[in-house]
């Protein structure tokens, strides 16, 4: 406790010197640490390239522009304006200004044991004096073989204002995603459905050149919805009733600011409270006669968690080297609460319909931890122009508990980077970087903070109690393992800006426990566990005129994941990746945007060659989909005001037992309308 007290007089202490006057996007925030942009390997997207895509969850956005079939909501992690507490399914896409997926190995410092990547996201704030921007999308849900159609809604306003010392923005948004599969035996009264409303708001501050201060909110209610009732000539044999509902609220602050030469500061702090109850009514029988077993299953889940963090750093230059050491130290408050009920109820009676069936509780569970973990991580960076870096640091546990159970409190990071072109001539555009790095990876208290959806509506989405009872409660077996990550790449840019490919290779070693696609975990007897991806990325300008435009890329990743001749014991299917000695398999993506004058289109594809089946006796899968398909048009009312429609489909072309998408289909027309 005393500690706890000293570390916190310890942020006071540096949080009176305050933040910096500009967002410094010169530098990557991923909330323990801050790297350098331009000596990091990255892959970007733009947000405005994913506007007119219809999704629930950002991964299923992405996954074309990154892993593939290996890009899923189990394998990604993010950060939101330095904010690792957020989700970014709390935010429109009309919000987000950039997404940046890091390939650096101390992004993945907080990230064992699993297969996780880090995903940063800058939200926007929009230039100009003032402006209002709406967009409306909705269509229809479908798949192959079922003749009812469900609805598919996404309804956007914002607006902001900018003065000289204030700039404030709100916005909201409401979403409706549905399922459509038809259930046998089952008439679908109310196909579920989530309904979900994104309420955001910044307010920034600028007191003078050397500070400013951001304060943002988000509130994010949803819904889920579903009743099935027994068809006339099954009733009242089938059917089932779902229900689920999620507050999400998420109030942050950003204090930055240079108080002395060469020395900056940045606060920031974050409280989460999110409670997500979900249940299910489920009626099986054989017979009229029969008795007819109903259950009724309940879960309700509580997270509370104050995420206070500073950073100070000092930066040094002379004769063209820059140095600059800094030290983060971060506090955590986490409370966490899961109640589960299970109800069962035997009745030969006739059922009308599940929303008058009778319960009697039969069970009930709880489970609650609370944790206060404290983390310092003093670092050092060192860079030479545009042609050289080396950084150093390591994240220290002092806390009484080991985080990931093994007795380790120090976990060290590295990088280097150097551009071979620049060497010679610091200034030039053309550009040949090569990247290498390693960490000695703990377990994040910040993983999975994610809205539910149809992936994962139905698990402890948002709970933290096996990270909990882990640095609580640890007591690991023999050789229970270091993580370790080695990441190395390479980069091309060059032909004026037009052309960059990358190369990234990623090894992990005792990753201990993962996630297939699908999200089902496997672990190890003793977590022996190690992941090699290797992922190719080609982007290029093929037309960049003024008024003609087409962007173009293709990725392609592989992962393979091998066992220690220890034994891996699968809970559900395989993990992700390619198990050796099997077959190697190749997923990824190629993405589109050409622009004409005024017209607009976009193409993506999603691939994933040489899978084998989770189906047992059914071969290879060779799944390919056009997970993004639209085209648009701008209308123009005087200078400041755009009318765009657009007609998008997802998956309109997808092949048969396909593993990179689900198998619904979305038609969708929609615009978007900017003052």
């Amino acid at each position: 406790m005393h500690m706890k007290y000293t570390f916190l007089l310890l942020l006071l202490v540096f949080s009176a010197l305050s933040g910096r006057a500009q967002i410094d996007t010169s530098r990557l925030d991923i909330g323990s640490v801050t790297l350098d942009k331009a000596f990091t390997q990255t892959l970007t997207i733009k947000g405005s390239d994913l506007e007119k895509m219809p999704f629930l969850n950002l991964s299923d956005a992405i996954s074309a522009w990154l892993y593939g079939a290996y890009t899923t909501p189990a394998t990604l992690r993010y950060v939101v304006d330095g904010n690792p507490v957020a989700d970014v399914n709390a935010y429109s896409i009309f919000d987000v200004e950039e997404v940046v997926l890091v390939q650096h190995a101390a992004a993945l410092i907080g990230t064992a044991p699993g297969q996780t990547e880090l995903v940063l996201i800058r939200t926007k704030r929009r230039t100009g004096p003032y402006g209002v921007t709406a967009a409306a999308q909705t269509g229809l849900i479908g798949e192959d073989g079922v003749s009812k159609m469900r609805f598919f809604h996404n309804y956007y306003a914002g607006a902001y204002l900018n003065r000289l010392k204030v700039s404030l923005g709100v916005s909201a948004n409401y979403i409706r995603d549905a399922t459509v599969s038809d259930v046998p035996g089952g008439a679908i009264v109310t196909p579920p459905n989530w309904q979900r409303w994104r309420l955001n708001g910044y307010f920034d501050w600028r007191p003078d050149a050397s500070n400013q201060i951001e304060v943002t909110m988000n509130y994010t209610p949803q819904q889920l919805n579903g009743l099935v009732n027994p068809t006339a000539e099954q009733a009242p044999l089938f059917g089932y009733k779902e229900s689920g509902y999620q507050h999400y609220l998420t109030p942050h602050l950003d204090w930055r600011g240079e108080w002395a030469k060469g020395w900056t500061n940045d606060l920031q702090a974050t409280y989460l409270h999110s409670t997500l109850s979900t249940g299910m009514v489920e009626v099986i029988g054989e017979s009229a006669a029969d008795s007819i077993d109903i259950e009724n299953f309940g879960n309700e889940v509580k997270s509370y968690h104050l995420w206070i963090r500073d950073h100070l750093a000092f930066t040094v230059k002379a004769g063209g080297w820059t140095i600059e050491p800094s030290i983060n130290l971060s506090y955590e408050h986490i409370n966490e609460q899961i109640a589960s009920t299970e109800y069962d109820e035997f009745t030969t009676s006739t059922l009308p319909n599940l929303n008058q069936i009778p319960s009697v509780t039969t069970s009930e569970a709880y489970v609650g931890e609370k944790t206060n973990p404290i983390q310092v991580v003093p670092g050092v960076d060192v860079s030479y122009k545009r042609a050289l870096e080396f950084m150093a640091g390591a994240l220290i546990s002092p806390g009484t508990h080991s985080p990931t159970g093994n007795g380790n409190r120090v976990y060290p990071y590295a990088g280097a980077t150097i551009d071979l072109l620049r060497l010679k001539n610091p200034e030039q555009d053309e550009s040949v970087k090569l990247f290498g790095s390693v960490v000695s990876r703990t377990m994040g208290s910040y993983q999975g903070y994610t809205l539910a959806d149809f992936s994962n509506w139905n698990i402890q989405t948002n709970s933290f109690v096996d990270f909990l009872n882990l640095q609580l409660n640890a007591t690991p077996p023999p050789g229970f393992p270091t993580y370790w990550t080695w990441e190395a790449g390479t980069r091309y840019t060059g032909v004026n800006g037009r052309l960059e490919v990358s190369y990234n290779f990623e090894h992990r070693i005792s990753s201990g426990l993962g996630t297939n696609g699908y999200g089902n975990i496997f672990e190890s007897t003793y977590p022996r566990w190690y992941s090699s991806l290797q992922h190719l990325d080609i982007r290029v300008k093929v037309v960049d005129a003024e008024r003609v435009s087409w962007r173009s890329g293709f990725n392609v990743t592989v992962l393979r994941t091998t066992e220690n001749n220890e034994g891996i014991l699968q809970l559900d299917n395989a993990p992700i990746g390619d198990v050796a000695p099997g077959p190697w398999t190749w997923t990824g993506g190629w993405v589109n945007r050409i622009q004409v004058k005024d017209f607009s289109a976009g193409l993506d594809l999603l691939y994933h060659f040489n899978e084998m089946s989770p189906v047992a006796n059914q071969g290879k899968l060779n799944s390919a989909a056009t997970p993004n398909v639209y085209l648009a048009y701008r209308l123009h009312f005087g200078r400041a005001t755009v009318l765009e429609l657009f007609v998008d489909s997802r998956d309109l072309i997808q092949s048969a037992n396909s593993d990179v998408t689900d198998p619904r289909r979305y038609y969708t027309v929609g615009g978007k309308l900017g003052l």
